[in-house]
């Protein structure tokens, strides 16, 4: 019989000491020999698991059950005939419709563990598989096997063999946020790949005209990558974006689109602005656009602006939904939001603070008010009142901390409203 739950993801081995409940025995496996084999649980589409036949012959899996944890007593059973070719893939959208191939609940970006279960109510198969990015997924290499990669590059319906993850490029950032005409500016990100970096470069360009490149430095023990841009004079338009190459040459870069799009700033000699915090977007009827990252759950969400060219400390301002009762969940200290940046806080009731802030109260699909107000709990930093609310779609300024509201059918939370 095949060895199964030993999970092995991108760096960490994780031994898994449960099924469902209990620890599985050869009462509890079944004997069928599929394997889920790739998972997209966040971007563009619907999320999806796909499921792979390694045999020589037909396996019809109609009448088997796939599950999440949040559908253990209510698992959704698959059609009767639903066969799956040998060497072949069937595809399963997680998208909460409950029919056919369309199962009756959807993943979590967050991570979670699912399962494929038999007519006998044996398992086939089970996965807990990690926080995935938006339009990466999380497949076996190769097809069936032990070692698990994410992938930039998802293969649904088809083998994971030979497709490389390509590198990753995140936490983009530059040091100073504000430069002045005289500074010299540090460009840094992280860097990771699944086999190794060939190459990475910084692209600028300070006079409008040209990208230059400049190969990026590595941190020593570290995948921090850095490089400077030199020093622009004022009022100077600065252009700016990361390629990454790694040792199957596949090539990403950040904006993953550059350089029809990029990072910029412009050089002032001028004190930056102070910070100014906006509420900038809010969804008041959240049925799936985007799950939190510590309960995997669709709650209500407000996002925070900081329009100012400094950090913002917002330990110990108020979060509400009443504006007659102003303190009513209040900031944590250490709490702040970065310049220029934008800071989610899910109002779900349940008043924690793990990898995000989750308030004590939710959102009125109705209609009611949300407002920030200061440390005191009486002076108000930005507040507003609104009407009935649509399901999963946004209401936010436009530009950024502008005075101009509308509806997103697009929402984007944590990130820019505009264009």
């Amino acid at each position: 019989m095949k060895i199964r739950f030993i999970l092995i993801a991108v760096t960490v081995i994780l031994v898994i000491t449960g099924c469902v409940k209990d620890k599985p025995t050869e009462e509890t496996i079944s004997d069928v020999e599929l394997y889920i084999n790739e998972i997209f649980a966040a971007g563009d589409g619907p999320d999806w698991l796909e499921i792979y036949n390694p045999g020589t012959a037909n396996v019809d899996i109609g009448g088997f059950h796939v599950y999440d944890e949040g559908t253990l007593s209510d698992k959704h059973q698959l059609p009767s005939p639903t066969a799956i070719s040998p060497g072949g893939f069937l595809v399963i959208y997680c998208d909460d419709e409950g029919q056919g191939l369309h199962a009756n609940f959807k993943l979590s970006s967050s991570g979670e563990e699912v399962w494929l279960e038999d007519v006998n109510g044996k398992i086939v198969d089970n996965v807990d598989f990690p926080q995935l990015e938006d339009n990466t997924s999380y497949g076996r290499f190769p097809d069936g096997g032990d070692d698990w990669q994410v992938m930039t590059v998802p293969t649904e319906g088809a083998s994971n063999q030979g497709i490389s993850s390509g590198p990753r490029i995140s936490s983009v950032q530059r040091t100073p946020v504000q430069p002045a005409s005289d500074d010299s500016v540090r460009i840094s990100a992280i860097i990771t790949d699944d086999s190794g970096i060939d190459s990475t470069i910084l692209f600028f360009d300070t006079t409008g005209t040209a990208f230059i490149a400049r190969n990026m430095k590595n941190t020593a023990g570290s995948d921090e990558y850095y490089q400077f841009i030199p020093a622009a004079s004022e009022s100077t338009t600065v252009r700016y974006y990361i390629r990454a190459v790694d040792d199957s040459a596949l090539a990403v870069t950040s904006p993953s689109n550059a350089p029809n799009q990029y990072y910029s700033y412009v050089t002032s000699d001028t004190p930056p602005e102070e910070p100014r915090i906006y509420i900038n977007e809010f969804m008041a009827s959240n049925s799936g656009t985007i799950d939190d990252p510590d309960f995997g759950e669709s709650g209500d969400w407000v996002e925070l602006y900081n329009s100012g060219g400094t950090a913002a400390d917002i330990s110990g301002m108020y979060l509400t939904d009443d504006l007659s009762e102003p303190d009513k969940w209040q900031f944590p200290d250490g709490a702040s939001i970065a310049a220029g940046a934008f800071l989610l806080v899910w109002c779900d009731d349940s008043n924690t603070f793990q990898t995000a802030y989750h308030t004590s109260f939710k959102l009125s699909a109705g209609g009611e008010s949300v407002g920030l107000f200061d440390t005191d709990g009486t002076t108000p930093v930005d507040s507003l009142t609104f009407g009935n609310q649509s399901t999963d779609i946004s209401y936010g300024r436009l530009p950024d901390g502008g005075g101009n509201w509308q509806s997103f059918t697009t929402p984007t939370p944590g990130q820019s409203n505009g264009p």
